[in-house]
């Protein structure tokens, strides 16, 4: 338990100190591609700082993704799958949740898994 608190008061103060950030192409392309396999939607702008419900939310995805070339496999986008369709199905898929609860959620636990290697 004191490993998860000194972790998530890393976590808190990492992001109010560092103004900068990188994410890989494939970080936003899971997410996208999750949000389209629980939502049903073709096409995902997320923008967790415009009002409005989630049926409002537009998931664009890559040539990557398209049914005849396909050259990307699902299991990452899984893991994104299974949390947002968990919080549907408990009616908690607020933007906030989907956008930022989950990927707080599992950033966190990588780095308690990534602690104890």
């Amino acid at each position: 338990m004191l490993l998860f608190a000194v972790c998530a008061c890393f976590r808190i103060l990492n992001a109010l100190a560092i103004r900068t950030y990188f994410n890989p192409d494939e970080y936003w392309q899971s997410l996208e591609v999750a949000y389209r396999l629980v939502f049903g939607t073709q096409s995902c702008v997320i923008e967790p700082s415009v009002g409005g419900s989630l049926a409002d939310v537009a998931c664009y995805t890559t040539w990557e993704w398209h049914p005849s070339l396909a050259i990307r496999g699902y299991l990452h986008p899984l893991l994104f799958a299974v949390a947002y369709k968990f919080l549907h199905v408990l009616g908690l898929d607020s933007r906030w949740a989907v956008v930022c609860g989950i990927t707080a959620v599992l950033r966190h636990l990588s780095e308690l898994h990534l602690v104890r290697i």
